[in-house]
């Protein structure tokens, strides 16, 4: 499961993400949360469907349910971050997929399994 900062990179024409999702989607699908797409929406400016679209087309998206949901709320109670970063990493820990990310200070919790590059 890819997180928002990967995405965001990856959009923005680097090199070094195109690869690595290349690679990764070797292995198998690629999932992003629903809520990273709500992300990566909310910072486009330019053309929103066509790249949200695009999106959908590179990634499966995941989506939100109770225990997901349920998930999230402990994690922000104990860790007191992001609730955005919440139900990525509640959705990367429900689904059992490994969080492809940058961001290894967001996602503290030992549920997670981070894949740092």
């Amino acid at each position: 499961m890819v997180d928002s900062d990967v995405v965001i990179w990856f959009l923005k024409g680097r090199e070094k993400e195109a690869q690595l999702l290349k690679n990764l989607s070797k292995s198998g699908d690629l999932y992003c949360s629903v809520v990273t797409i709500a992300e990566v929406r909310a910072g486009l400016t330019r053309q929103p469907g066509k790249i949200i679209s695009q999106l959908a087309n590179i990634f499966v998206p995941l989506e939100i349910n109770l225990e997901i949901a349920q998930t999230a709320g402990a994690f922000k109670q104990k860790y007191k971050l992001d609730i955005a970063d919440m139900f990525i990493a509640a959705t990367a820990t429900v689904q059992n997929l490994n969080l492809v990310t940058y961001n290894k200070k967001h996602f503290p919790m030992s549920e997670v399994k981070l894949y740092i590059f």
